[in-house]
Formats: structure tokens, C-alpha cells, sequence
């Protein structure tokens, strides 16, 4: 990733601070896109930039950083609005300040996601979701950055462990292989079917104790426990 010498420190804001609808709002704050003010593009103009362009945000108090791209410039002078989200991440307060770092990251190749909304793999077709989410609302992603998800009003959240060529990439018209991590089994779904393997053990050694009464009974004529065919109570 390459900085480039446009710096600049401005005023941020939620996004439901601004001006646009509601629809709007909830979309971008399901992606890692901002608005900046027309100043700013104005500035850029003095330097050799291509599109799409790409800032790295920093708390310069707290040192955290988030790279993110634009969405539009239209907010008003000397603002910017983010995604709630990135405001956390960065620990900045609605007026606070953030210096933007214009970056250029390279092309990338690869990404591993892991999911961390199981729900999320239920979904009908979740592999067109998420090509579809990564082309519109993440044209950049960098690792440990969690994709925010929002599709038939529920939000999917999706880890970034690696990225490459580097930690930062941007992935608008690029060849991007997509591998998973394996999902992590929660402790209590463990504990039951460890208790569900036990159940079955226990059912399948009375079930052979009944065999062999069952041959014995077939020998004596006596009776045996739980050696006919059960039946769940409703059924017909």
C-alpha cells in the first residue's frame, strides 16, 4: 500500500447526521464507504490521483486506523460521515477529529473470510449475497476488518483473516480468489453431541442386551422390557 502526500484533518460524523435518506444511511452503514466534502476533491485535484480513490483514516489521539473508500463527495465543508461502525473502531466521537492518509492499495488476489453469522450460510444462494455485497459496498478490505452485512433487514457478520498480496487491498475489477476458514463448533453444541454419542452408546448396548434376551425369551417364553416396537405418542 502506497501513501500518497494529500493529508488532511477534518470534522467526523454518524451518518445519520447527514442529509441523506434513511435507505441510504442503512446501506452505507453496512460498508466501509464515507462522504467527504467537495474540498476535498477540489485539493486532489492538485495531484496526480486515479479513481477510485482510497483513504486511510486515523485517530492521530488513540493511533487507530481504518482504510476505507468514497462514496461521495457531497457532505458539507470540513465534515465527513462514517459508518457508525468506523467510528468505534477508530474510538472517534460524533465532531471529533480524523486525518485522512490518500493510499493507494495494490490490486488484490486472494482473501479468507470466516463467518461469523452462521445464518448467513442458510440463506438461499449466500454466495451471489456476498459477491454481490463485495462489489457495491466493499471496494476495499483489509485483514482482521469485519464485513457488516445487511440483507432482507438482517445483518450477516463475516470476519477478513488474510488478504494478499498485503493487509490492505482493493478489489474493484480484479481476478479474486475466495477461500473460508472453518467454523468454529461452540462449546454447548459439543457438549450435546457428546451427550447425544453417549445416549446412542447406552441405546445400542440395551439394545443388544434385549437381543439376547429376546433369544432367550424365544427359549423360556418369558418377557422381556422394551422389546416391542415403540410408537410417538400422537402419531397415527
Amino acid at each position: 500500500m502506497q501513501f500518497t502526500e494529500f493529508t488532511k484533518t477534518i470534522s467526523c460524523f454518524s451518518l445519520g447526521c447527514s442529509d441523506k435518506s434513511n435507505e441510504a444511511i442503512d446501506k452505507l452503514n453496512n460498508s466501509n464507504k464515507i462522504l467527504l466534502p467537495t474540498s476535498v476533491l477540489s485539493e486532489l485535484n492538485n495531484f496526480e490521483v486515479k479513481f477510485p480513490i482510497f483513504f486511510e483514516l486515523e485517530n492521530e489521539e488513540t493511533g487507530n486506523k481504518f482504510s476505507c473508500g468514497v462514496h461521495e463527495f457531497t457532505s458539507a465543508p470540513g465534515t465527513c460521515f462514517l459508518p457508525y461502525r468506523i467510528m468505534q473502531y477508530l474510538w472517534i466521537k460524533e465532531g471529533g477529529n480524523v486525518k485522512l492518509n490518500l493510499i493507494v492499495p495494490e490490486k488484490g488476489t486472494d482473501i479468507k473470510l470466516k463467518i461469523v453469522t452462521k445464518d448467513f450460510l442458510k440463506l438461499t444462494d449466500p454466495k451471489t449475497v456476498l459477491e454481490k455485497v463485495l462489489s457495491e459496498d466493499y471496494p476495499i478490505v483489509s485483514v482482521n476488518e469485519t464485513l457488516s452485512i445487511n440483507y432482507n433487514n438482517q445483518i450477516y457478520y463475516i470476519d477478513i483473516t488474510e488478504c494478499k498480496p498485503s493487509n490492505t487491498i482493493q478489489i474493484i475489477d480484479v481476478d479474486l480468489n475466495v477461500d473460508f476458514e472453518k467454523i468454529d463448533e461452540p462449546e454447548n453444541e459439543k457438549q450435546d453431541d457428546k451427550k447425544e454419542d453417549s445416549s446412542n452408546e447406552l441405546l445400542n448396548e440395551e439394545l443388544l442386551d434385549n437381543k439376547d434376551k429376546i433369544v432367550e425369551f424365544k427359549k423360556n417364553k418369558e418377557f422381556v422390557p422394551f422389546s416391542g416396537k415403540g410408537y410417538t405418542l400422537g402419531s397415527k
